[in-house]
């Protein structure tokens, strides 16, 4: 496409102009304020009714000193030769006037725009088409026309995707097959996608992290529920109690014969064996009581600290939820105020031109005063019908839009929605704090419990106090008739005492035993979460390695279609947690290095845009004319097929100055 002659009458400031480009590159000289970037907007304006910066509220108009200026036509009309055509298009904004009851004058109620091709009227719609027909849609239009657009207007992902479009993507199964470590991602990856797969990982990661930092504070739980047991063996402990009962077998028989003279005496010495008995049984059964309830202390803190993670990470997770989901309503808040603010000012625009009527004194020549013909008269009126039928289906088109934009992005049912979801977050947060706070007043009072569960000695118990005064009570009676048996009484105490204290120790190495079961199960545990942590880091490493295969792959084939650009498409993040995807536009340097876009000089941005802009249109199949403003600070543009339009601030030229090369 080039662009030959171009006019302007009206247009922002100009009051008539014609330059005649004749398909040439050019520059447009002038002073500041001469109109150089008008000539752009000019352009732009008319292919599809936006200024070159698509500002808001663009009006062609001019406006001087005093206001509007009104009851004039703004105007722009282009030759354009389209593959070897050449056709004529021209566009123009004017006033709507009507008379309204009581006022002698006509009052401005609005403002429409008019459209040929080659002469012939059209309707926008009928003009629009033409133009889609020969680009996809505007933004190509901005690509091809605009050096800067591409590198710093369009989006990354729109960049990285337009890149692909143009220059192939890579397959997938072909990167991992193409290297030893890759090949095995496939058997990995399974059904999941590529992306998706790189997200559960991530997640199955965290969690295995989260559990193996728990580990060693149960396992600490456990080492510590351990009772000393240095320098005791269990078999020796074994053969001490076998020697001590058998000892208090002989010393019993031998008190038995001292008061086998009696059967009272017998039956006397019958009751303090039993006594005895049932003293060293619950003796042993409270050591036993006592390393029960110090092992289940710990058990019960080291229970409620899993529980306490577990509701403090629900509770951050919903948080999170929480956060995510009032987002989203201001979202759709603002969506839809900006939505209704639009259809209410459609509506306003609507009405305001419904109520135009056709203005009867346009039937007479405001040059002699005399009625117009009948024909004429019809078409002026058929013209203002045409223009308000126009004007309305548009309107109403555009409203139309607007509602399902509305029914799509942000209706009451969605806004409803998503305030639902939103309480309901609230209420599980309510709940996990809640739950939070009797975890950590549960914990507070298991530790106190810890430190409570030492029992008193068995001597200070209310069992022993009563075991020991039966026991005395019945010496007492046999004292009085029977032979003296103290000494031997004493002595089958001793025993007594040391079976106690060995069945105490026995019960020791009992519980280390349990603890140090626990401890291993605990461990084996920590040893099997680090293997599924070491799997998910190896899966991580794999992934990573084909984002980098692939980069390097996709960059090589990219580069393939540009000179000098180049294009960075993936990046270490912050965390160093993986590689992001991204598309930053580098730029070289004199020594050879390449810099970001926005850190070049103006002619190194200037030439990398207009590369840039060749590659595209190689790729459209379309030639847009390329518009450089501020060009004077560029000394050398690189060659390009399309055709160059250069803005030059000229000081010395008062009015616009066009120079064909």
């Amino acid at each position: 496409m080039k662009l030959l002659k171009m006019t302007l009458d009206n247009f922002k400031g100009i009051g008539h102009i014609e330059l005649d480009f004749g398909g040439k590159n050019a520059n447009i000289y002038g002073a500041n304020g001469t109109g150089k970037t008008t000539v752009f907007d000019a352009f732009t304006w008319l292919l599809f009714g936006r200024s070159s910066e698509e500002r808001a509220n663009f009006s062609p108009k001019t406006i001087t000193s005093e206001g509007y200026t009104h009851n004039i036509g703004h105007s722009v009309e282009c030759d354009i030769e389209i593959d070897g055509e050449i056709v004529t298009f021209r566009r123009v904004y004017h006033e709507v006037y009507k008379k309204t009851r009581g006022r002698a004058e006509s009052v401005l109620s609005g403002h429409t725009t008019d459209y040929w091709i080659d002469g012939v009227p059209k309707k926008e719609k009928e003009y629009q088409q033409y133009w889609q027909g020969i680009f996809p849609n505007e933004e190509v239009v901005k690509l091809l026309t605009m050096p800067y657009y591409f590198p710093e207007q369009l989006h990354w992902e729109k960049r990285r995707g337009l890149l692909l479009e143009i220059c192939g993507n890579v397959s997938d199964i072909a990167i991992m097959e193409s290297d030893t470590e890759l090949s095995e991602l496939p058997s990995i990856l399974g059904k999941q996608p590529f992306d998706g797969f790189k997200k559960i990982v991530k997640a199955q990661k965290a969690e295995i992290n989260r559990e193996l930092e728990l580990l060693p504070a149960r396992i600490d739980e456990a080492t510590k529920a351990i009772p000393n047991t240095a320098g005791l063996s269990e078999a020796d402990i074994d053969k001490q109690l076998a020697e001590v009962r058998r000892n208090i077998w002989e010393a019993e028989k031998e008190r038995a014969v001292l008061l086998s003279g009696s059967d009272q005496s017998a039956q006397i010495r019958e009751q303090i064996s039993e006594l005895n008995t049932a003293l060293a049984e619950a003796k042993g059964r409270y050591i036993e009581k006592q390393n029960e309830v110090s092992a289940a202390s710990h058990a019960k803190i080291y229970d409620v600290r899993n529980e306490l993670a577990k509701a403090e990470n629900d509770l951050e997770v919903n948080k999170l939820l929480l956060a995510q989901k009032k987002r989203y309503i201001s979202d759709i808040e603002a969506k839809r105020g900006e939505i209704l603010t639009a259809h209410r000012r459609m509506q306003e625009e609507y009405a305001q031109i419904q109520a135009e009527q056709f203005d009867e004194s346009a039937t007479v020549c405001d040059k002699c005063g005399q009625v117009l013909p009948t024909d004429r008269v019809n078409e002026l009126r058929e013209a203002f019908n045409e223009r308000k039928s126009n004007h309305l289906t548009e309107l109403t088109e555009q409203m139309n839009a607007l509602v399902e934009r509305g029914k799509s992005e942000a209706s009451k049912e969605m806004l409803a929605d998503a305030q639902r979801e939103t309480a309901d977050c609230e209420t599980m947060i309510e709940g996990n704090e809640r739950i939070v706070t009797e975890l950590r007043s549960k914990l507070d009072e298991a530790k106190k419990e810890l430190q409570n569960t030492a029992l008193p000695p068995f001597e200070q118990t209310a069992e022993y106090k009563d075991i020991t005064a039966k026991i005395a009570a019945v010496r007492e009676s046999e004292s009085t008739s029977a032979p003296d048996t103290s000494a031997i009484d004493g002595e089958i105490a001793g025993y007594r005492a040391a079976e106690s204290e060995l069945t105490a120790k026995k019960s020791a190495i009992e519980t280390e035993k349990t603890q140090r079961s626990r401890i291993a199960e605990l461990e084996a545990e920590e040893k099997k979460l680090g293997a599924a942590y070491d799997e998910a880091e190896h899966a991580l490493y794999l992934c990573e390695k084909f984002t980098r295969v692939k980069s390097a792959l996709l960059n090589e084939k990219i580069n393939e279609k540009f000179r000098s650009v180049r294009f960075r498409l993936f990046k270490q993040n912050i965390t160093n947690d993986g590689i992001d995807d991204i598309c930053d536009v580098l730029v070289p340097t004199e020594s050879g290095a390449f810099i970001p876009f926005a850190d070049a000089n103006k002619a190194a941005r200037l030439n990398a845009g207009v590369e840039i802009i060749g590659v595209l249109g190689e790729h459209y199949g379309i030639e847009l004319p390329i518009f450089v403003d501020n060009a004077e600070s560029v000394t050398h543009i690189i060659p390009i097929n399309g055709q160059l339009i250069r803005l030059v601030v000229s000081e010395s030229d008062k009015e616009l100055r066009l120079e064909t090369l």
